[in-house]
């Protein structure tokens, strides 16, 4: 999970940089781990990560094998080692959401640039 985590954050680092929207970086990069480490948690399939800049939103996205859709955690145990993933995706981002694919699933969030 660390070689995917990495990786997932070096690609939206440079993203951000090439793009000029550094200033939203290490909030992405901090949901891209999010996403992938669910993905490899929960899905256990090969992950696709993609970024993308429009309209000056960033949208971040991870597209894994499971047909399973994403639970959002609901305990309020701030001890818990797992389960607030996507608690914390929603806090950090303009919107976040999963769309079915026909073989798999696409996990998605958006943050505004500006």
């Amino acid at each position: 999970m660390v070689d995917a985590t990495a990786a997932a954050r070096h690609l939206v680092d440079r993203a951000c940089r090439s793009w000029g929207v550094a200033q939203v970086a290490d909030l992405a990069e901090l949901i891209v781990t999010e996403l992938v480490s669910n993905g490899v948690r929960h899905a256990r399939t090969e992950l696709e990560v993609r970024v993308g800049l429009r309209r000056r939103q960033l949208h971040l996205s991870v597209r894994d094998g499971s047909p399973a859709l994403p639970v959002r955690g609901a305990s309020g145990d701030t001890l818990a080692e797992s389960g607030r993933g996507l608690l914390v995706i929603e806090a950090l981002t303009h919107r976040w959401g999963c769309t079915p694919v026909p073989d798999g699933k696409v996990v998605w969030a958006t943050l505004r640039t500006g």
